[in-house]
């Protein structure tokens, strides 16, 4: 009889940056990403809003852990930055405290989700990540649909 090797399915890849100032933190997510099954995750991390825009003008990311609380600058702003640097990265803020007006300003700001440290702890990230991933490709098709419609626009206008 014939046996055919058992056929998995490749891991989704994703490009992960934790941005935070405690290096514990970093290290339990990255610690936590890598467990994930099916997934095969490749982490940076910076402990500064500037360290994470430095690398992040290198290179692009899937996905952002961003701390609210950062020695330099606070998240929301540093989010402001990722948005306009790299619109389809998808970027889940947190907290050592949970705060309901940074959640909300979090979320108004284009951040997927906002989680305090003790709970992002216990998150199950791997539902986290097929909702950012299913986030970044909402955003990429409306990015292109944009795209499509100001060529549409432009040559309408230009034939009248």
């Amino acid at each position: 009889m014939l046996e055919f090797p058992s056929m998995s399915p490749a891991p989704l890849k994703l490009r992960v940056l934790i941005v935070d100032d405690e290096p514990d933190n970093r290290r339990i997510l990255c610690d936590r990403l890598a467990s994930c099954e099916g997934w095969k995750i490749e982490t940076e991390a910076a402990g500064t809003a500037h360290e994470a825009f430095s690398i992040m003008r290198e290179k692009s990311f899937d996905l952002v852990f961003l701390d609210y609380r950062l020695p330099d600058q606070n998240g929301l702003s540093l989010l402001a930055q990722i948005r306009q640097l790299h619109p389809k990265t998808v970027v889940v803020m947190g907290s050592a405290a949970g705060d309901e007006r940074i959640a909300v300003e979090a979320m108004r700001r284009g951040a997927m989700d906002y989680f305090p440290h003790s709970a992002l702890r216990e998150a199950d990230l791997t539902l986290l990540l097929k909702q950012a991933l299913e986030t970044q490709n909402l955003q990429t098709e409306t990015i292109e649909l944009r795209q499509v419609n100001r060529m549409k626009d432009e040559f309408i206008s230009s034939v009248s």
